[in-house]
């Protein structure tokens, strides 16, 4: 997670940090929901700024470019994802429990604050070659760890060898951006009854 100090956002290991308000914080929520909303081309720090209350001057003092601003967001929907999915997938023991957790946290989440996976999945090719490379191994990163999940399920339950783990991620992952694409739910309890179906 990111907090502000001496004027910078930096890393922080604290999700409350996604509820204070202080003046970084409400940046980076409206900054990731901007970006998210928007795309980074179409996105201004003027427009940021006006959504967090603060002129475009101000937001310079807490991020040094509209690319800083941006990376900031997705190393914080990052960090979200991460503890919010995998680490509560990591204490699970069982193959089929760990995709089911998975699957069910990944919608939750994409459900309940969808400009996470907006955000994680947002085109990189205008950040500089340094910034494509870093976020380029943490989405291979991230893949690979869902991938062995899979694998891990298919040889555990024996099922057809020749069903691909990658694949099987990539059907989950469709489907995950589809429900949570179209479906609106009402209530919790809506969005609780789409998991267990």
């Amino acid at each position: 997670c990111l907090f502000a100090t001496e004027g910078r956002l930096q890393p922080q290991g604290r999700l409350e940090f996604l509820m204070a308000n202080s003046t970084g914080a409400r940046l980076l929520r409206e900054a990731t929901r901007e970006f998210a909303q928007h795309g980074y081309e179409n996105t201004t720090i003027d427009a940021i700024a006006k959504r967090v209350g603060v002129t475009g001057a101000a937001l310079y003092r807490h991020a040094s470019s509209k690319e800083d601003l941006f990376c900031r967001c997705v190393e914080l929907c990052n960090t979200v994802f991460k503890s919010r999915v995998f680490d509560e997938v990591e204490k699970i023991d069982d193959p089929y429990e760990k995709v089911r957790l998975l699957f069910s946290n990944s919608v939750r989440l994409s459900i309940k604050q969808p400009e996470i996976p907006l955000l994680l999945n947002h085109p990189i090719n205008h950040l500089s070659a340094k910034n494509r490379k870093r976020f380029t191994q943490k989405d291979k990163d991230a893949i690979n760890f869902q991938r062995d999940i899979m694998a891990e399920f298919i040889q555990a339950h024996s099922l057809d060898k020749a069903l691909d783990p990658l694949l099987a991620l990539y059907v989950v992952h469709g489907t995950i951006a589809w429900v949570t694409r179209w479906y609106a739910p009402r209530q919790e309890a809506d969005i609780e009854r789409l998991i267990d179906e």
